[in-house]
């Protein structure tokens, strides 16, 4: 689900002026290694697709 936050979210993350760190440290989550799977799904975002069928509870 961590990844697939980065991958639904992605362009509001690259384009909002704060690195994922930051985002991940001021959210609930605020252990580092989520900063980590946040990135891997921003970065997986441009070679998938989220199925409209699906909203995962987001």
């Amino acid at each position: 689900m961590v990844h697939l936050f980065g991958i639904r979210y992605a362009d509001e993350i690259r384009h909002c002026g704060a690195s994922v760190a930051e985002i991940v440290r001021l959210s609930a989550l605020s252990h580092t290694t989520y900063a980590t799977e946040v990135s891997k799904g921003v970065k997986l975002a441009r070679y998938v697709s989220l199925r409209s069928d699906c909203d995962f509870g987001m």
